[in-house]
């Protein structure tokens, strides 16, 4: 009987180890989430269809789309995670002619449609819609009558580019530092920055093929730390944000394989103070304007990607990037 009961210590034991959640610092960040009570999350319900496009809070991309424009494509995203206090916040909707084959066409269709709603929800314990404020923006760009057809066309249809712009009051309970304090790039000396932005991304890449899972757990920690809290995240979205990652690590990814990095599209936002590489057409039609930190693995018979988006910034007084989104 002892034999039986130690046996079953030692089985216990050892599943007990094999479901521990890795990323602990990152799956207990949830315990760090301030303002529970006055959780509040604003949320940007955009409709756009016949363009590409490019969705920014406060300089910060929060949607982009470059593709067929073929059809509409309508969601509502959280954008808490790039409004760093209350008071005055800033929208901007970059709109581009849509690619075909990969290629920009030159100029804005007449198919275009642009909508965007942003307003604050409160959400009950269980994810059900407590409360939806009045929308602090309602925008839509004006169609005009096409003379010889008659229909209702985009105005600022046959421009090579055109962005809408405005700003909104928020109230959070929260305060982030974010990339308040990041230097400003300077766009001069862009070819030595993308080479240092290109090293750190292919470090961050270096240290998943490497099963380097605490290093990794370090570089994204405080990027992890401020979109818990602007998020309100419980322990179980926290937890759900470890194992995303770390599945990357421990092989429960099937056949998985990071992309290389190599000649990608270095873009700058907020102010020039935040820095990515994005996808080129040339590199991958498809994924043109997607992050690059990105992992192939199967499926059964599917094949799937887990995209990283990676953010950084370099905070004043160090000379290392750093990860901020």
């Amino acid at each position: 009987m002892k034999k039986v009961y130690l046996l079953t210590i030692i089985i216990l034991t050892f599943l007990s180890c094999k479901e521990r959640i890795k990323m602990e610092k990152i799956a207990n960040l949830y315990k760090e989430v301030k303002y529970h009570e006055q959780a509040i999350s604003y949320q940007a319900e955009y409709f756009i269809g016949g363009c590409n496009f490019e969705i920014l809070i406060n300089g910060f991309p929060i949607e982009r789309y470059y593709g067929l424009g073929n059809g509409v494509l309508s969601a509502s995203v959280p954008i808490n995670t790039a409004i760093l206090k209350s008071g005055l916040q800033s929208w901007k909707i970059r709109i581009f002619p849509i690619h075909i084959n990969g290629i920009p066409q030159k100029m804005i269709e007449g198919g275009a449609r642009v909508q965007l709603k942003i307003q604050a929800i409160r959400f009950k314990d269980n994810g059900d819609i407590e409360k939806i404020s009045t929308p602090v923006i309602d925008f839509e760009v004006p169609l005009k009558k096409e003379k010889e057809t008659g229909k209702n066309i985009f105005v600022d249809m046959g421009k090579p580019y055109v962005e809408y712009s405005g700003t909104f009051q928020a109230n959070v309970p929260y305060q982030l530092k974010g990339w308040q304090d990041g230097e400003k790039f300077d766009l001069s000396d862009s070819l030595n920055l993308k080479k240092e932005v290109l090293n750190k991304f292919n470090e961050l890449r270096n240290m998943i093929i490497n099963k380097e899972e605490n290093k990794f757990e370090e570089s994204i920690l405080y990027k992890e730390k401020e979109v818990a809290q602007a998020l309100f995240m419980t322990e179980k979205e926290s937890k759900d944000i470890a194992k995303f990652y770390t599945a990357a690590f421990d092989g429960t990814l099937q056949n998985f394989n990071m992309t290389s990095i190599d000649n990608e599209e270095l873009v700058y936002y907020c102010e020039d103070r935040v820095v990515t590489l994005l996808f080129t057409a040339m590199k991958c039609p498809r994924c043109k304007g997607e992050p690059v930190l990105v992992g192939r693995y199967e499926e059964g018979n599917r094949k799937k990607v887990r995209i990283f988006p990676i953010y950084l910034y370099r905070p004043k007084g160090k000379k290392e990037l750093e990860v901020i989104r």
